[in-house]
């Protein structure tokens, strides 16, 4: 019997694990360690969103680190105004297969605003692994 083993992932370098949505036009990432495949972009809210119209976040993979070279957007979401803490605002995409060495970068692209704009939320891909023998993987190289 197969079991499908499913990770959520956080990315780094948020603040204080949350991102503000009220905040100006932000970007956060993680770097790929292993194949896998990114089936559902997700929020978890954390302080409700307060906002005029819709908060937009957009979900990128980067071939390279730190490269916006060859980025393919995975999907947005679409964060209803007045969202509560607690809710997961998600989306199932198609599944993307992404190899180790690459990265997957997180995207406010329409902020919070007015009406006392304000919301945080903390950014999960859920995906699986995707298993590969480490020798076929042109991006790794063992170390001595």
């Amino acid at each position: 019997m197969y079991t499908k083993k499913v990770y959520g992932k956080v990315p780094l370098g948020t603040p204080a694990a949350d991102s503000f949505l009220a905040a100006a036009v932000h970007s956060y990432s993680e770097v790929v360690l292993s194949r896998m495949q990114v089936s559902r972009l997700a929020i978890v809210i954390t302080t409700t969103v307060v906002s005029t119209a819709n908060v937009v976040v957009r979900f990128y993979h980067r071939p390279l680190v730190g490269s916006a070279a060859g980025a393919v957007t995975l999907g947005s979401l679409n964060i209803p105004t007045t969202t509560a803490a607690g809710k997961v605002v998600y989306k199932d995409i198609d599944p993307v297969s992404v190899p180790p060495g690459s990265e997957l970068a997180f995207e406010v692209i329409t902020i919070a605003a007015g009406g006392g704009a304000a919301g945080a939320g903390i950014y999960v891909v859920e995906a699986e692994q995707d298993p590969e023998y480490k020798t076929n993987e042109t991006t790794m190289v063992a170390s001595s």
